[in-house]
């Protein structure tokens, strides 16, 4: 696309939530925008629970994770402080950022493998598939199908009331802040 002069945007900058990898999504982003010519003026992050199952093993409860939450309204408030004066805050810099990026540059690719395998209990309730965020899930004969666009943000394994998805050694589910039936797919 050639450089571009993002003057005309003014100032740009990026919120990301994470559960544990602080500041790499705004890392990944300012590189994306780089390779079109654009420039982050400020970069921020607030921590939520974590529940991705290839990092984790204990998920938060629903009175931890709403401690959590709590923790991270004052950086928030900061946050939009920060915006409102036009603060500069770049995304971190360094090796392991860019370590992180190539090694999860095909992770982040929609596939079909996502760890996930079905167990006997699924009742074909279809939850899976009015959950999943990028329509991967497709119920047929009364059990999901996996096709390949799985995003692996396992809310599927997640929110499932019978426990039917497996993923390796991981148990117990994080249920969130949110009624399943308000995170389904539009």
């Amino acid at each position: 696309l050639g450089e571009r002069d993002n003057s005309e945007l003014g100032y740009l900058f990026a919120i990301n939530t994470n559960g544990g990898m602080k500041g790499h999504a705004n890392y990944q982003l300012e590189m994306l925008l780089a390779e079109n010519g654009l420039r982050l003026a400020y970069a921020n992050s607030i921590r939520m629970p974590d529940a991705y199952l290839p990092l984790t093993r204990k998920f938060p409860s629903q009175k931890e994770a709403l401690e959590m939450v709590g923790k991270e309204e004052e950086k928030l408030a900061e946050i939009i402080n920060d915006i409102e004066t036009n603060q500069i805050k770049l995304p971190r810099k360094g090796l392991f950022p860019h370590l992180v990026r190539k090694i999860s540059e095909n992770a982040n690719r929609p596939h079909k493998k996502n760890g996930l395998t079905l167990s006997e209990s699924c009742v074909g309730c279809g939850i899976c598939e009015k959950i999943c965020p990028n329509g991967n899930i497709e119920i047929v004969d009364g059990k999901p199908i996996f096709n390949d666009k799985c995003l692996s943000c396992y809310a599927c394994y997640h929110r499932c009331p019978e426990h039917a998805l497996k993923y390796k050694d991981v148990k117990g589910q994080y249920k969130g802040l949110q009624e399943t039936s308000k995170l389904f797919r539009r």
